[in-house]
Order: structure tokens, then sequence, then C-alpha cells
């Protein structure tokens, strides 16, 4: 998973950002059978509950375990959108809220400017 630079180094590079406009998951999801669509779609449904979550980018599919009543998968994935202020950590525990998201394996925040972040809300 790529690491996007922190919060302290994204502002000495561009000047004062203070937003997340992005984050990078790594996470395991279970994906619900029945109207789903395909496998990248019902995962994109999952990550587009995050709380705030505008645009979703489905990265890397890497285990797909089906149970009787859902899918499993580990996946690594991009979203985009209104976050307010949450740190890397802060941000791990608003992920794991969703519905649908099992675990947290790694988060990565990517802050932008505060009109970076007005385009997604």
């Amino acid at each position: 998973m790529a690491l996007y630079q922190t919060q302290a180094d994204a502002q000495e590079t561009n000047g004062p950002v203070d937003e997340p406009v992005a984050v990078e998951v790594d996470v395991e999801l279970r994906v619900p059978r029945g109207e789903m669509g395909d496998l990248p779609a019902g995962v994109a449904e999952v990550l587009a509950g995050i709380d705030g979550a505008a645009v979703v980018d489905v990265g890397e599919i890497d285990a797909v375990r089906p149970a009787a009543l859902d899918i499993y998968v580990d996946v690594t994935g991009r979203v985009e959108g209104d976050f307010s202020d949450h740190d890397p950590d802060t941000m791990a525990d608003h992920v794991a809220d969703a519905f649908g998201i099992e675990a947290v394996h790694a988060v990565a925040v990517e802050y932008g400017t505060r009109a970076d972040a007005d385009d997604y809300g």
C-alpha cells in the first residue's frame, strides 16, 4: 500500500494543509451475497459506506473467502471525500465503524488544502 506524506510533511511541502481529502485503506470486509453484481462492485459499495466517502477506487483484492451469506475479502482501496479532521489513528477507527468492515489492517491519510477538501463536500 502506498504511504502518503504525513500532515506535517504536507504542510512543509505545500504550505498550510489541514484537511484529510483521501484515505488509502487495507481492510478485511464482507460483501453480502445477492444483488451485488460482481465482486469489485460489491467491494466498492461497502467502501462507499464509509461516512464522508464521495469517490471510491477499489485496488488490489488479495483474498476471497466465500461463506454462506457473505463473501469475505481482503482489499486495498482509496476513498476520497470529506473526512473532517481525522489523524491516521482516528481515521482507522472511522473506517472500522463502517458497515461491512471487519478489520482495518492499515490506513494512510492524504492531506490537502481547504480548497481541495471543498471539492468533496
